[in-house]
């Protein structure tokens, strides 16, 4: 299975495609479609201006799904953190009916939407599969927001995943459940899909050797900075429609100008967290306008590799898949990630004859004819490897095998 090319079941994967409203369309192309700032509320808004391209109306499958994924759960929302007086928010989920008892496994989840967009609370993005996850291991499961861009830099942002996990670790997360279940923290599954890839991969780099990651679960990541190419076209996709890209650069420089204006007059501008798809005009915007990293400014996971140093104790399971079609985030990037952890970390680090051992622990799925964000509604038992995938996933996560002793003599 490990590298292997899979197929999704190409009913239940359709499913899970939905086209925005006509409105969208007809905003989108209005003399508005690329406003992005709000000078009263401080914020970049969404791709066109004031007009909210979410509505619960909505007849996308996804939405509609959405409304009753978390009807397995108890939800709490808290907060770890406060930042110039806005609290960085964590949805809490527990299962209903949970036994109270020591050992319950924990699920960190870091939502996608480039940086720019996405949060903790936006429901049609926690895929079905992983519901079904949670519920079947009895998890409880932490999705914590973190400050957007471009109000926010890149250094902000991972400075919000690290206050994440110093709340974590202090007693606060046990607390915060309310009394409602007792977790073992070292019991722990991280995973993220798209930005969230990013995300859960950089929480393993700077929790280690502090605490164990058992498994790593990534969903078509992004582990380069986030940049569409659409070579000579005139024009590029958005919400399924035409946009002029000859707008783009004075979309961003727009932008960027105005968060600075309100900077000088005092402000702080920040966003922590937008359901999709609000503001996928800046989303959009930054990266066709190949800027993104501009405003991100740190480096990306593939740059930060080599600067890692291995530890092979505390070397978790890493469960990856990533649709072949995907243009957001490209799958290549997803397998030159997996062929220097394979390589250079356990190559390197050991005997040539555990290159076996080293693609079942790294385990990596492409899936054909798969866009991004293929899986929102799929469960494990539509798609044969998903079923493997989530099984080696859930063994490894509730029975933390240490290494073979050959391979660390």
């Amino acid at each position: 299975m490990s590298g292997s090319k899979k197929n999704a079941t190409p009913a239940t994967a359709s499913s899970s495609k939905g086209k925005a409203p006509s409105s969208t369309a007809s905003s989108l192309a209005g003399k508005e479609a690329l406003k992005l700032v709000n000078l009263n509320e401080h914020k970049v808004m969404n791709v066109v201006g004031e007009t909210n391209l979410y509505k619960k109306d909505w007849t996308d499958p996804e939405i509609i799904a959405g409304k009753t994924k978390w009807n397995p759960f108890e939800v709490i929302t808290t907060h770890f953190a406060e930042i110039n007086g806005e609290k960085l928010e964590v949805v809490i989920l527990i299962p209903k009916g949970l036994e109270k008892t020591k050992n319950i496994p924990v699920h960190v989840k870091f939502h996608g939407g480039g940086f720019t967009t996405g949060s903790a609370s936006f429901r049609p993005w926690f895929q079905q599969h992983l519901v079904d996850l949670a519920v079947e291991a009895g998890a409880v499961t932490f999705i914590p927001n973190y400050r957007l861009m471009p109000e926010a830099n890149g250094e902000q942002l991972l400075s919000d995943v690290k206050s994440f996990w110093d709340w974590y670790l202090d007693g606060s997360a046990q607390a915060a459940v309310q009394g409602q279940a007792t977790f073992d923290i070292e019991l722990l599954l991280v995973s993220g899909e798209s930005a969230g890839g990013f995300l859960a991969v950089y929480s393993w780099f700077i929790l280690k050797p502090t605490l164990k990651v058992n498994v790593l679960y990534l969903q078509y990541p992004m582990l380069r900075k986030y940049q569409r190419d659409f070579g000579k076209q005139k024009t590029g996709k958005c919400l399924g429609e035409n946009v002029d890209l000859s707008k783009v650069d004075w979309t961003v420089e727009t932008c960027l100008d105005e968060i600075e204006k309100i900077r000088a007059a005092g402000k702080i501008p920040q966003s922590t967290g937008a359901d999709f798809p609000q503001r996928l005009g800046i989303t959009f915007a930054l990266s066709a306008s190949k800027r993104w990293g501009e405003a991100f400014a740190q480096p990306d996971i593939l740059d930060m590799v080599p600067d890692v140093n291995p530890d092979l104790i505390t070397f978790p399971r890493i469960y990856v898949f990533h649709g072949l079609e995907d243009e957001n985030c490209p799958a290549k990037d997803t397998k030159e990630f997996v062929d220097v952890i394979r390589q250079k970390w356990w190559g390197e680090n050991m005997k040539r004859d555990t290159l076996k051992e080293a693609k079942e622990w790294v385990v990596y799925t492409e899936v054909e004819r798969q866009a991004h964000g293929f899986d929102k509604l799929i469960r494990a038992t539509d798609a044969e490897w998903l079923k493997d995938m989530n099984g080696g996933v859930c063994k490894h996560w509730l029975e933390p095998a240490s290494l073979p002793k050959r391979l660390i003599a």
